[in-house]
């Protein structure tokens, strides 16, 4: 990994610890950020004006990002905790924004 300058303690006790982390299986149907990505580029290739330029892409994405409504990034995310217990074994819980992962009755 790479750190910016002042963050040295950090790299140092990921050095240390990185032995202690394991990497999850990881289908590309959790990743709920290609799902964004999918709906944002939908929603600017319907728009009636197509981006001219990076400003104008930029600004049409910021748009489309403000106009998708809450209810599409709850329905993303309600299953996945059943999804990653499905794929780890371990049981998920989201608490707030933060997963929490428990190997208890894995």
């Amino acid at each position: 990994a790479t750190f910016p300058p002042g963050y040295g303690h950090a790299k140092l006790w990921l050095e240390e610890h990185s032995s202690e982390f394991g990497v999850l299986p990881f289908p590309p149907e959790l990743n709920v950020i290609e799902h964004i990505w999918d709906a944002k580029q939908r929603a600017v290739e319907h728009r009636n004006l197509t981006p001219r330029n990076t400003t104008e892409l930029w600004t049409a994405l910021q748009e489309v990002w403000c106009s998708l409504p809450t209810d599409y990034f709850r329905k993303l995310m309600e299953p996945k905790p059943r999804h990653i217990s499905a794929v780890s074994g371990t049981s998920v819980y989201f608490l707030h924004s933060t997963a929490v992962v428990s190997t208890v009755g894995a």
